[in-house]
């Protein structure tokens, strides 16, 4: 689940046009995972 979360992440930032550096930030992965 945790993959497929943060793909999703991956998928909407990246829509979004956020820059490819929240990769490397634990609290964008874990407010992915909160919100997905």
């Amino acid at each position: 689940d945790e993959r497929y979360a943060q793909g999703r992440g991956f998928i909407t930032k990246a829509v979004n046009g956020c820059p490819p550096s929240f990769l490397t930030t634990p609290e964008d992965k874990e407010q992915a995972q909160q919100i997905h």
